[in-house]
């Protein structure tokens, strides 16, 4: 054994220690009765899943463990991960054979092609062409861990190529439907709690990939702007609808690069003064911004990286642009539509990033003329600043109308790269 036994179970429980920290299990309860929700969080498993699975990879091209080794720690870690109540991952061969099922002795090592669900649908072709493709969703029925009554699932797959396997994980919609119930006295809290999810898991994925693309860089050195142009293309690639676009920023606060090839005109631009890049430069720290016009004259807002040598030297920073009304609409228009409400998201100087009714965009709740008459609402918007979470009452205009209505909100306040969202839903009271 190349590795060695007992580095070999090192390996397995270092990752196994950073698994229970990427998949908290608190994460699955705040999606109960929100299938979309569910939808962003099964996807972000079998994201951090897939990540997990590449530092086997890495290891085995560096020579540290052989292919078969590297294969048998993987399934080894599958099989022990797992989030929230039940959730399980399970992996198949791209020629179908399964690999991963929580143990169980009668699947594991049968290949499974031609199995066919209650419906006639053959899931695991339905696995490895959504995988092919890509990775995506696949309807089928399957009996629930414990159980012997078939039942509707929904999963998402990827494919990890260096092992030749297809990861998923999934949920039954039984589930999502029995919290959806239980939970109907509180739609207002529940649906903040999913938004605060959603919106929350795109984040990650977004400082995630920016984090790496930091370190890369560092690894890289700045004399090496090919490969930077394409860790700054992958961030823009990775994060779209919501990124706009990706740039290295030196320690001077002067924008050296930039991708995709649309925005280099920009190359050269002095963005020192803006907030984020203020920040990251003082602290050396991850930064997300507040909304600002960019010098490409789009509202925006900022997310900075630090970047440092292998000698720990500050070089400057990656960063990305984001559309936040864009990256929000994304999660809350399906929890407007399931659950009722309406929603809106601010920063913490009341600046809305995004409201169910799109004129309220971009207004601030303590000061445009809008809010002036309405002292509750603004009251209500100082506590959300001040308490991360809660709820409260005011009046104001019903959506689409001038009419005057009582309404009632729910709150919970995101945190993400040294800075706060604040995430609300609310509904009219009769």
């Amino acid at each position: 054994m190349m590795g060695g036994a007992k580095n070999m179970k090192r390996v397995l429980m270092t990752l196994l220690a950073v698994a229970v920290f990427c998949l908290p299990a608190g994460a699955w309860a705040k999606t109960s009765g929100n299938s979309s929700a569910r939808d962003i969080l099964i996807k972000s498993q079998v994201e951090t899943a897939v990540s997990m699975l590449q530092v086997l990879a890495y290891k085995q091209a560096q020579g540290e463990m052989s292919l078969d080794e590297a294969k048998k720690l993987g399934a080894d870690l599958l099989r022990n991960m797992s989030y929230g109540k039940d959730g399980y991952f399970w992996a198949d061969t791209n020629e179908g054979v399964n690999v991963v099922l929580y143990g169980r002795k009668d699947t594991e090592g049968r290949n499974r092609f031609e199995d066919k669900d209650a419906k006639g649908v053959y899931y695991i072709k339905e696995f490895l062409r959504k995988a092919k493709s890509g990775g995506g969703y696949v309807e089928y029925i399957f009996t629930k861990k414990g159980k012997t009554e078939p039942l509707a699932k929904r999963a998402y797959v990827m494919s990890f190529a260096p092992f030749g396997w297809v990861i998923g994980t999934g949920y039954y919609r039984a589930d999502a439907a029995h919290g959806k119930m239980t939970q109907s006295s509180d739609a207002l809290t529940r649906a903040t709690a999913d938004l605060d999810a959603g919106i929350l898991n795109i984040l990650n994925e977004l400082g995630n990939t920016l984090s790496h693309a930091a370190k890369e860089t560092g690894k890289l050195g700045l004399h090496n702007e090919a490969e930077i142009r394409k860790l700054l293309q992958k961030n823009y690639n990775d994060g779209k609808p919501h990124v706009i676009n990706s740039a290295f920023i030196d320690g001077k606060g002067m924008m050296k690069m930039i991708e995709p090839d649309q925005y280099r005109k920009y190359e050269g631009s002095d963005i020192s003064q803006q907030e984020a890049v203020i920040k990251m430069l003082k602290t050396k720290k991850p930064r997300m911004g507040n909304l600002f016009l960019a010098v490409e004259g789009i509202k925006s807002v900022d997310i900075e990286c630090p970047v440092f040598s292998k000698g720990q030297q500050f070089l400057g920073s990656v960063s990305v642009l984001v559309k936040p009304d864009e990256l929000i609409r994304s999660v809350a228009a399906a929890i407007e539509k399931d659950a009722g409400v309406h929603c809106w998201v601010m920063q913490k100087d009341g600046v809305i990033l995004y409201e169910t009714d799109p004129a309220q965009t971009g207004l601030n709740i303590f000061s445009d003329d809008l809010y002036k008459n309405y002292p509750e609402l603004i009251a209500l918007g100082k506590r959300m600043v001040k308490e991360k979470k809660g709820k409260g009452f005011y009046t104001f205009q019903a959506l689409g109308t001038k009419s005057i209505v009582k309404k009632q909100a729910a709150w919970k306040t995101i945190h993400f790269f040294n800075n706060d969202w604040i995430v609300v839903a609310y509904r009219e009271i009769k």
